[in-house]
């Protein structure tokens, strides 16, 4: 599947969810998708502005509620039968924007999460090129690993700037910097696999055709 399939097939997706808000008796099937939507729009409108205004503890309520959705979503999903692919793709792009948001928050007391930032638009990248390529990516355990480290260490920061946890601080960062890089090594190894294994098949199919024509 090339980029113009991927985008033919998030279209139709996307009208679908859209029947379904504009019909009565099937908008709760979008619920879980609004619930994953709504830390999509965190970021701009709660996140950033709470750190650059330096409310340190508005911005601790706003991701601590904020962060809730990301199980409710899901709970939600599989308790009703309302998984979609859609709300997979849409889960791991709100999850990763939410992130961003997060990293680039703390980044502005802490300059060295820019690191982290950087990490994190590789993963993206990587995960985006494979959906391009057709392949639907899934998390690794080492990434949600590296997710259950990166949010303590996104909370440490902000506490850093109320009492004196540094030493705390850089040993977070440290296990958080390892695991992005494991994440990355990991996928890479992934899909690398995943390629190898088509190009494998695919010489026995030409090879199996070859042998029928003789």
């Amino acid at each position: 599947m090339d980029i113009k399939g991927v985008i033919k097939e998030y279209k139709s997706n996307i009208n679908e969810a859209l029947t379904d808000l504009k019909t009565k008796g099937r908008r709760h099937r979008q619920i879980p998708n609004l619930l994953t939507l709504s830390r999509l729009i965190a970021a701009p409108l709660f996140i950033i502005p709470s750190a650059l205004s330096g409310n340190i503890i508005l911005l601790a309520i706003f991701v601590t509620v904020f962060s809730l959705t990301d199980s409710l979503d899901g709970f939600i999903a599989r308790k009703y039968d309302l998984v979609s692919e859609l709300g997979k793709d849409l889960d791991a792009i709100c999850d990763k924007i939410f992130a961003l948001s997060l990293l680039i928050s703390a980044s502005i007391f802490k300059p060295i999460l820019l690191c982290n930032i950087a990490a994190e638009v590789v993963i993206s990248i990587i995960n985006i090129r494979e959906k391009i390529n057709g392949k639907k990516p899934r998390s690794l355990m080492v990434g949600k690993i590296k997710t259950w480290v990166l949010y303590p260490l996104l909370g440490i920061a902000f506490l850093d700037q109320i009492i004196n946890i540094k030493d705390v601080f850089n040993a977070f960062l440290a296990a958080t910097i390892s695991m992005q890089m494991l994440t990355i090594t990991s996928y890479l190894i992934k899909y690398e696999g995943r390629k190898e294994d088509k190009d494998v098949n695919n010489i026995l199919i030409t090879e199996s055709k070859t042998k029928k024509r003789k």
